[in-house]
């Protein structure tokens, strides 16, 4: 059973995430901020990654299945089924500290103006250990406003956004493979007011399995594919072919 009305849509795409899936869900069930639902989008798995979900019995979490379109479209569901006005974006390899929902809701409620907000990370490895702490490529809106369309504003786990101000820009582009958020944050940045948090507000797992692994790891083409889209916006499946 759904809660009623929540605030926020934790929105977590995933695809075959067994080894990390119980404890990223179990990082959202523990928050401080309890008026949400964590809206689960199953990208067509293939290993044990829905079994796991279905083992949780909490009625803030909602579950929706889908054959493997990709993290994009996967995102794009999320957004026509969200029930809450501000969205969590959070990946399922990754750790929410208890008090990340809590904050960020009530900076958004002090401050209405605004309209996506991310925050610093701790990175830590496959095992949950502690790596280093990566802060964001910029903290104010006027620094992130300045930025080179090169670099992404926003460390896209951290991200809290209105979901209105997303859906009016059309959502997730589907040909931005593994750089859909960095993409959107382009579209949108100019003329929305945003910042960064300076508190770590989640743990990355630096997973090489992911596919939203930090870019220095793609070739040199993908880069160049890459920044090519985002500064000049169109973008279609064929430059990926």
């Amino acid at each position: 059973m759904q809660i009623e009305q929540p605030d926020i849509t934790v929105l977590m795409p995933v695809y075959n995430a067994e080894s990390y899936i119980h404890e990223a869900i179990a990082s959202v069930l523990q928050q401080t901020f309890t008026r949400f639902e964590l809206l689960i989008i199953n990208d067509g798995s293939t290993d044990g990654t829905l079994r796991i979900i279905e083992g949780f019995a909490d009625p803030r979490i909602v579950i929706h299945n889908q054959p493997n379109r990709g993290v994009a479209a996967a995102l794009n569901t999320g957004l026509a089924l969200a029930r809450a006005p501000y969205i969590a974006r959070f990946d399922a390899d990754d750790i929410c500290y208890r008090q990340r929902l809590q904050l960020q809701y009530n900076f958004m409620l002090s401050n209405p103006g605004y309209s996506i907000i991310g925050s610093a990370a701790d990175y830590v490895d496959a095992e949950g250990n502690f790596i280093f702490m990566q802060p964001p490529a910029g903290y104010t809106n006027q620094e992130l406003q300045a930025l080179s369309y090169e670099c992404c504003a926003f460390i896209h786990s951290t991200v809290f956004y209105k979901k209105e101000v997303i859906l009016e820009n059309g959502g997730y582009n589907e040909n931005a493979y593994t750089f859909e958020d960095h993409f959107l944050w382009a579209s949108i940045l100019p003329g929305k007011k945003v910042c960064n948090l300076p508190l770590p507000l989640i743990k990355v797992r630096f997973n090489p399995d992911s596919v939203t692994i930090d870019e220095r790891w793609h070739p040199a083409r993908f880069r160049s594919i890459k920044y090519n889209a985002i500064k000049n916006n169109p973008i279609s499946a064929r430059q990926f072919a």
